[in-house]
This record gives structure tokens, C-alpha cells and sequence, in this order.
């Protein structure tokens, strides 16, 4: 099967998958309070504003795919010179080390703290994917991490762990 053909398969997969998630799962997982305080936001609205982004995002790429599935039809066929290249096994270390980052991050996430662990997994991403003017990389992860912080705290009022910032924030 082609890279062309499995990419539009998995968008199509993704996209019933957060179909699903959107429209059943969360609507039966999470109930909204009857009586709530109208400032705060229901339960439901960050899930099911995440997974209409990831559905948007599977949508977006079984689209993409498709249309170059109809472009790559109308021309001559692949040489072995245009082939993907196989994965190498630096790359599958890399996932697989991002991938204990962010559980780790997850587990910790009381004692470290949502401002102080994004900091250091943006870092650490930054880093494993080839990222090397340190400078450029800072200024990014302080912006960042400042936006997160104001957008959640400020603008949202929601509570996130500061863990050893509780004091200083």
C-alpha cells in the first residue's frame, strides 16, 4: 500500500475516532452540573474543544491526502528514487523518548508543576528535534510558557499546579 494511500486511511480512521469521541463518548462520560455557577465553564468544554481540533486536524489531513492521491493518479508512476525513506532507528528513539517525556511530565505533574514542566518539555523537545541556538530557544519557551500560564489562569481562571512556583506565582 502506498504512503499516500495508508496517510488517507489513518485520516480516515482518526477522523471516525474523534467523531466518536466527540459526539458519544464525551456527551455520555461527562455529565454538566444542573445548577452551576454561570462564570465557570462546564466539565465538558475542554474536551470537546480538544477533540473538535483533533477532528478539524484528521479532516484536514484525509483532505490533503485524498487530493494528492487524485494528483499523484493523473501522473506517471513513482521511481524507486522518489520512494520514502525508511525510518531510521535514531528517529523511533527520539518518539519513543519524547513520547516517556511527556508521560513522565504527566505523572509528576503535582510536584513539578504545569509552569515549570511545559517549560522543560519544550525545552527538551526543542532539543531532540535539532533545535541549537539556545538563545532563540529560551526567549520561545518563555513566551510560550507565559502565554499558557496568562491563558489559563488569567483569561480562563482555571486552577493548574504551580509546584515549587506556588509562592513566587
Amino acid at each position: 500500500m502506498s504512503a499516500l494511500r495508508r496517510e488517507f486511511y489513518l485520516g480516515l480512521v482518526l477522523s471516525a475516532l474523534f467523531a466518536i469521541t466527540l459526539f458519544v463518548l464525551i456527551p455520555l462520560g461527562i455529565s454538566n452540573p444542573m445548577a452551576h455557577d454561570p462564570s465557570s465553564i462546564l466539565p465538558r468544554t475542554y474536551p470537546t474543544w480538544i477533540m473538535a481540533v483533533c477532528l478539524g486536524l484528521a479532516l484536514a489531513l484525509t483532505g490533503n491526502a485524498f487530493w494528492r492521491l487524485r494528483r499523484a493518479a493523473s501522473q506517471p508512476a513513482e521511481t524507486p528514487d522518489d520512494a520514502p525513506a525508511p525510518l531510521r532507528r535514531a528517529q523511533v528513539l527520539r518518539s519513543l523518548l519524547c513520547f516517556a517525556l511527556l508521560l513522565g511530565c504527566w505523572f509528576y505533574i503535582e510536584e513539578i508543576g504545569m509552569i515549570l514542566g511545559s517549560f522543560l518539555l519544550y525545552a527538551a523537545f526543542s532539543l531532540l528535534c535539532g533545535e541549537r541556538n539556545i538563545a532563540r530557544l529560551l526567549i520561545i519557551d518563555v513566551i510560550l510558557t507565559s502565554l499558557l500560564y496568562a491563558f489559563f489562569v488569567r483569561i480562563m481562571g482555571a486552577p493548574i499546579p504551580l509546584g515549587p512556583l506556588t509562592g513566587i506565582l
